[in-house]
């Protein structure tokens, strides 16, 4: 505490009182801005740490991963080997997508549909219908 007196007491008689509130602000700004840059690169550094901690967890899952797999594909082989069914409950099966057909008697998009669809929907329309109840009579 005595230091920070004697310097108080030199800033006083080499600046004079008029000058010492200016330059008391300026070292103010100047610790302030100081604190801010120090904080900021603390900030920076826990950052990049973080960052490095998550691509380690990262790496470690997907090694996790790959040594599971490449189990999981001895524990096939071996099955293999030996003549067994293998069937992996850890692995998950993929599902088979069902084919989506459009209705009957749809309009159909000669563009892109298949060349044998379309000749088998024609064949359809000039074959007569099986059974002549069915037919329409002709409005005329």
């Amino acid at each position: 505490m005595s230091e920070m007196i004697f310097i108080f007491l030199l800033a006083l008689l080499i600046f004079g009182p008029r000058k010492l509130p200016e330059i008391a602000r300026e070292v103010g700004k100047f610790m302030a801005e100081f604190k801010r840059a120090g904080n900021e690169f603390r900030n920076q550094i826990e950052s990049e740490i973080q960052n490095l901690d998550l691509e380690d967890q990262i790496k470690k899952d997907a090694e996790k991963r790959e040594a599971a797999m490449r189990e999981v594909e001895d524990r096939r082989q071996l099955a293999q080997s030996q003549g067994e069914l293998f069937d992996a409950p850890d692995v998950p099966q993929q599902e088979v997508m069902p084919t989506i057909l459009p209705p009957e008697h749809t309009v159909v998009n000669e563009d892109h549909t298949p060349r044998s669809s379309l000749i088998e929907a024609q064949e359809e329309v000039q074959a007569p219908p099986a059974n002549p109840e069915h037919q329409t009579e002709s409005n005329g």
